[in-house]
């Protein structure tokens, strides 16, 4: 699953809004722009930035919250597992 992270604000959303910008006036430049004078470009539903991270990965089995792949552990096979996939927070609340 693919989540998406603003690193302005830390909002982490399923989706991400996209708005049409004038490159001219994004990038503070002149006419340099052959044909394609505007371009969409992905931004944050709650601050608007588009400092926008992409991640994938899935929900903690255990708590619920949205961490990526390499965060969570598969707690499969240990001797008091059996959760599932969880996040680090989980992981140290019910294993250390």
């Amino acid at each position: 699953m693919v989540m998406y992270k603003c690193n302005e604000c830390g909002e982490l959303s399923e989706e991400v809004y996209t708005k049409t910008i004038c490159l001219e006036d994004f990038y503070g430049v002149g006419s340099d722009f052959s044909d394609s004078h505007y371009q969409d470009i992905s931004v944050c539903s709650h601050c608007g930035s588009d400092d926008i991270e992409e991640i994938d990965g899935d929900y903690c089995d255990m708590c619920g919250e949205f961490a990526s792949y390499g965060e969570l552990e598969d707690t499969e096979g240990l001797p008091d597992g059996g959760i599932g996939k969880i996040c680090p927070d989980c992981w140290r609340d019910t294993f250390e």
